[in-house]
């Protein structure tokens, strides 16, 4: 394994060197020097990439082949390392230092040029402490967390210019958001179900125990109890997310997706990230009223955002079941699914949200 050795960013040589670097033109693959194809691929086999994000947001990524190339390119130099190190990673307060990711060959970097805001590619092992250290030393920014590279391509495709059409520009979204009061969305959705009640609940036809279950004003309910599991909570350092159950590993890279919105105020990055309006998912202005208010009663930060799927972490559980069961009102109009394919009942769900500091949502 090889690591960087970089010194401190605010030695003056260090800078100076860096910023000859920035004159010099960035070669891309096809120029590196390879005298056959058997040099080729074993320059592939042990490439590096990294990428230069200026103060201005703009970002080259290149990929080199061999420590002699990566010093030769970046002026840093590359020394043996006993023991595998983490992947380096830096970042300055104006975005003019590095950020490198250890990836042989990115298929993330792909679909950069696709999202209109900045994307980062780490490994699955340190997606979590990266999105942590980029919210924390850039508060300006909201970083979360965007999947591998098949979340990365589909979550891309709201972004084609056949789907953007079904967007309003942040700006409208922003406005419309305002006039969207969780209270006034779950009278009028209490209203709708009261006219016209929906079907019975997928997950009533399929297990037996849910005979004693009832319909009260087209709302599925039930007696005050815990389904099987439900009180499991998978630590986020293994998040399925970012680490493969079945193949007992860590992705190998990973997207972190960072847009223009302070991290104090996170909900209003649904503007920009042309998530919702799909499946029974709620629009994005409707996104931000849900989320505005839950981060302020309930203290919970969106941490995940994949092509089907939310997960916010919450600071404040629920402690009460008066509270439990109006938000599980509102988490069952957000994700009819929770309900209907999950926990088949609000009082189910609301008895699993006592105390639980995770809450996902998805739309299939």
């Amino acid at each position: 394994m090889l690591s960087a050795n970089v010194t401190n960013a605010n030695d003056s040589s260090e800078r100076n060197r860096r910023d000859d670097f920035r004159q010099k033109e960035l070669h891309d693959q096809d120029n590196l020097e390879s005298s056959d194809e058997a040099a080729s691929a074993a320059i592939r086999s042990i490439g590096l990439s990294y990428s230069l994000i200026y103060a201005d947001g703009h970002e080259q990524t290149v990929q080199v082949g061999s420590p002699m190339e990566f010093e030769g390119r970046l002026g840093i130099p590359l020394t043996p390392s006993a023991e595998p190190p983490a992947p380096p990673f830096f970042a300055s307060e104006n975005y003019g230092q590095l950020a490198m990711s250890e990836v042989a060959v990115s298929k993330i970097e792909d679909h950069r040029d696709r999202f209109p805001f900045r994307l980062h590619v780490v490994r699955g092992s340190e997606a979590i402490e990266k999105m942590t250290a980029l919210n924390q030393n850039h508060p300006e920014q909201f970083a979360f967390i965007m999947g591998d590279e098949f979340s990365v391509d589909r979550l891309a495709d709201n972004f084609s210019d056949e789907l953007s059409e079904n967007f309003p520009a942040p700006e409208k979204v922003l406005k419309l958001s305002g006039s969207h009061s969780v209270h006034s969305v779950m009278e009028k959705w209490h209203e709708h179900r009261r006219k016209k009640p929906p079907a019975t609940p997928e997950v009533w036809e399929t297990d037996d125990s849910m005979s004693e279950f009832w319909m009260d004003d087209g709302i599925p309910r039930g007696p005050w109890s815990l389904k099987e599991g439900s009180e499991k909570e998978i630590p986020y350092d293994i998040h399925p997310t970012i680490y493969d159950i079945s193949e007992d590993k860590f992705r190998s890279e990973i997207a972190i997706g960072q847009v223009d919105v302070p991290v104090a105020e996170f909900w209003n990055a649904f503007a920009w990230l042309h998530f919702g309006g799909f499946n029974n998912c709620p629009s994005p202005e409707e996104l931000i009223a849900f989320s505005k208010h839950w981060a302020d009663k309930f203290g919970a930060r969106l941490m995940f955002v994949t092509y089907e799927s939310l997960e916010f972490a919450v600071d404040r559980p629920v402690e009460s079941r008066e509270d439990a069961i109006e938000l599980a009102m509102q988490m069952h109009y957000v994700c009819p699914n929770i309900v209907d394919q999950g926990y088949g009942s609000i009082d189910v769900l609301a008895a699993s949200l006592m105390g639980k500091k995770s809450w996902y949502f998805w739309w299939e």
